[in-house]
């Protein structure tokens, strides 16, 4: 079959980038042709300019060096016309954060103006909005010839959907109503779903980039090739941090702990830019997605934040220690809906595969300041980081997520 891939492919964000090259290659293995649909709207677009000018070019030069993609489409027109001038046989949609969404009550919030406060209607880019955003289904609706399409392990990524209006579910629903299947990539997901489709099968599924050593396996560098070429002539840990939850003394603590044990401490870069806290050795940007990979591959441990660097981590039986930034808590609308949504770790999709793996002490949130533990705490985890319950894991992680994609193609190729 002809497949188009509806993703985040080409944003700048390690993650994104190699859980579709995952999916690509999975297709490719399995016979079918796929078509990566380069649907990049301008204002997504724009939210990523502030970024080093040299980190956005390597994140570019991947999209174009492994992806087969289409021609450039700016909205959901243009992305109709080219599914069609394609003829493409079926859709894949996912996984990473599709469906995120912020209801119109999240939108409002007080402003202060020149003599007193007003209220203000928040802009939010179209991949946050329900009209004419392809990631939630309407556009199979304006194709002059349907043809079938799933979803694979989407996340909705702290979506406070509980103040969705109901005319908001109604018209989610009516999208999505328009996908052969729905599978979901943690619990926060499956909630949201389930609450707007009125159903309680909805299945959660691993992120692709569980199955990335299966799906590719030539283009990985050596743990040699990729300290050669970064200069690490030891084991190392790789510290990552973009928020400031956690300060600078906190990550020099962390870093004073490693090297303690033997172990050189580096400051990864995220696509923002690096964090060094007075690191000494850093990986700063421009990296590509493929050696960001190896580097956590390879590593002795990984401590930072953000959800992929986990996933790979752990498919790699890498120790690992995470900093959550994700779990639903106050948005900062206080208008409409005054009421916060507490904060609940089991809301978080960092949380859902932390916990499945069972290593729910290798990870805190910095949403719960009380939790962060000490730095020596941390680094006790990696040094003790049980491997073989790790691979194990990433074993069932692999198997569920060969059951997934199986079940996605069957769908597609039976509708």
């Amino acid at each position: 079959m002809k497949i188009g891939i509806l993703t985040y492919h080409c944003v700048p964000n390690f993650g994104a980038q190699l859980q579709t090259l995952s999916t690509v290659c999975y297709l490719r293995n399995a016979g079918h042709e796929p078509v990566v649909l380069n649907w990049y709207p301008q204002d997504l677009e724009n939210i990523y300019c502030g970024l080093p000018a040299e980190q956005l070019k390597e994140h570019d030069k991947f999209t174009k060096s492994y992806f087969p993609l289409s021609n450039m489409c700016r909205n959901e027109k243009e992305l109709v016309e080219e599914i069609e001038r394609l003829e493409l046989d079926a859709i894949l949609l996912g996984s990473d954060a599709l469906f995120k969404y912020i209801p119109l009550r999240c939108r409002w919030y007080l402003k202060m103006g020149k003599y007193r406060p007003g209220l203000v209607f928040e802009k939010v880019p179209c991949v946050e909005k329900l009209h004419r955003n392809p990631f939630f289904g309407g556009f199979l609706s304006k194709l002059n010839h349907r043809i079938p399409a799933t979803v694979y392990a989407v996340s909705a990524q702290n979506t406070f959907f509980e103040k969705m209006t109901p005319y908001e579910k109604r018209f989610m629903k009516s999208c999505m109503g328009n996908f052969n299947a729905i599978t979901v990539r943690d619990t926060r997901t499956q909630l949201m779903v389930e609450s707007v489709m009125g159903e309680k099968d909805i299945t959660i599924y691993p992120d692709p980039v569980f199955a990335f050593n299966h799906n590719i396996k030539d283009i990985i560098p050596t743990k040699d090739e990729i300290q050669k070429k970064f200069g690490i002539k030891q084991d190392y840990v790789l510290l990552s941090f973009r928020t400031y939850v956690c300060s600078d003394e906190y990550i020099n603590a962390l870093s004073s702990c490693i090297r303690s044990k033997g172990l050189l401490p580096v400051a990864l870069t995220m696509p923002e830019g690096v964090r060094n806290a007075g690191i000494e050795k850093i990986i700063p940007p421009p990296l590509s997605p493929i050696d960001w990979y190896a580097l956590i591959k390879h590593a002795y441990g990984y401590v930072g934040e953000r959800m992929h660097p986990i996933v790979v981590a752990l498919h790699n039986s890498t120790p690992c220690f995470s900093f959550d930034e994700y779990g639903c808590g106050n948005s900062k609308q206080k208008i409409l809906y005054p009421r916060p949504i507490e904060f609940q770790k089991e809301q978080s999709k960092i949380y859902h595969i932390v916990h499945e793996a069972g290593l729910d002490s290798n990870w805190c949130s910095l949403k719960n300041t009380e939790s962060i533990p000490s730095p020596e705490n941390v680094i006790e985890k990696i040094i003790t980081f049980d491997k073989e319950k790790c691979r194990l894991f990433s074993e069932r992680q692999y198997m569920r997520y060969s059951e997934g994609m199986s079940r996605m193609m069957n769908v597609l190729a039976n509708a």
